[in-house]
């Protein structure tokens, strides 16, 4: 039986990769960083024997995966699709993660992509145990792109959780005043009547530097690490 998949989603530069490093304890083949948008792939990072990346007509016939399904998007969406297969890492011993494209604002959202994203975003949630939604604490504007986004898969609602990212960079009053905005964005796009839990952290190699705020934030990383090693 395949293990329980995370499902990560977020405008580009909010600090996905790095994220997913943090919750695997190193870096991930084919993982790639920069300023301008990097992941334009569905990258499933998982448990291996070896370091090495599958390709997605691969991953989609290997046995024991749950990716058989993806098999109806069509070539030109398999070759936007990879394993990147972690040996070592105790996250990955019991969970998958799926790493989504970044978020982009306007046209460039659906610019040269010859699938439906919204299809397959929506696969993914269908099949995942939890999706989290990346904000970065410095830009935290919910485009009309990533609102549709959200709004698209909220019947998945009770899966959703948000993580406030690199919060430690700013001032324990600034985060105050980012969490309610967020809090007031969110509510704009996901309609249902509980509040999503949200997770305040820095999620980088970096060690947390603004002792105002540490203490809380070193409690809600560990809590995520704990959510997500309980799920089933």
């Amino acid at each position: 039986e395949s293990p329980p998949l995370l499902l990560l989603l977020g405008p580009y530069s909010a600090g996905k990769t790095t994220f997913i490093e943090h919750l695997v304890g190193k870096k991930f083949p084919g993982e790639r960083i920069g300023p301008e948008p990097t992941t334009d792939k569905f990258v499933a990072i998982m448990n291996g024997e070896e370091e090495r990346i599958v390709p997605g007509n691969a991953l989609t016939v290997t046995p024991g995966t749950p990716f058989n399904g993806l098999q109806k998007f069509g070539n030109n969406f398999l070759t936007r699709f990879e394993g990147s297969q972690v040996k070592d890492s105790q996250l990955l011993k019991s969970l998958t993660i799926i790493d989504t494209p970044g978020v982009l604002s306007g046209v460039k959202q659906t610019q040269g992509r010859a699938y439906k994203y919204e299809d397959v975003l929506d696969w993914f949630a269908e099949r995942s145990d939890m999706i989290i939604l990346l904000f970065d604490v410095q830009k935290l504007d919910i485009s009309d792109e990533m609102g549709a986004l959200i709004k698209n898969i909220q019947r998945h609602a009770d899966k959703i959780r948000v993580v406030l990212n690199k919060a430690d960079s700013i001032s324990h009053q600034n985060l105050l005043k980012v969490y309610g905005a967020l809090l007031w964005s969110l509510g704009r796009v996901i309609t249902t009547p509980e509040v999503t839990r949200v997770y305040i952290g820095s999620f980088w190699r970096i060690p947390l530097k603004n002792e105002e705020t540490r203490s809380l934030m070193e409690q809600e990383m560990t809590d995520l690490l704990l959510d997500l090693g309980a799920l089933p």
